[in-house]
């Protein structure tokens, strides 16, 4: 009878085990891109700044440097990542993904929570990160487009 119970008493154990086991999560290769991992911290942000329509045509670039060890992107593997940024005082925590089956400029997006961004590869080498985002408003005939180029270095 004690065989039993012991024996019974090892199966809910082996089933509780194998019940609070997770399966690794599956990245699918494409979104995955080894040349990313590391810390890459900001050197240069550029805005350039355009308007056209109704004779009001300008161009505006305004560089910005002096960022701080506080500035910067580490991609880890597994798709992990921190983003940190002295302009919003916190470092988020989230994933990365990358589709490295589309031509540049190849979009990558980072989530951590509800915070959100999302940049395009410009250019990606062993030292050098070049990411950009570009959004453009239409009002009364005028069309502004302001793009932001990030440069990052490891």
């Amino acid at each position: 009878m004690m065989k039993k119970v012991y024996l019974f008493l090892l199966i809910i154990y082996t089933v509780g085990l194998s019940a609070c086991k997770t399966d690794e999560a599956v990245i699918p290769s494409n979104l995955q891109n080894p040349a990313l991992i590391g810390k890459w911290y900001l050197q240069d942000l550029t805005t350039r700044i355009q308007t056209t329509g109704n004779g009001n045509n300008s161009d505006i670039t305004i560089p910005y440097s002096g960022f701080g060890n506080y500035d910067f992107f580490e991609f880890k593997i597994r798709n992990e990542a921190t983003y940190s940024s002295a302009f919003t005082g916190k470092a988020y925590e989230g994933y990365y993904s990358t589709n490295t089956n589309i031509i540049a400029p190849r979009p990558i997006f980072f989530k951590s929570g509800n915070f959100e961004l999302d940049f395009s590869i410009q250019s990606l080498t062993s030292t050098t990160m070049v990411l950009f985002r570009s959004s453009s408003v239409e009002q009364g005939g005028v069309t502004t487009t302001t793009t932001n180029t990030y440069t990052y270095t490891h």
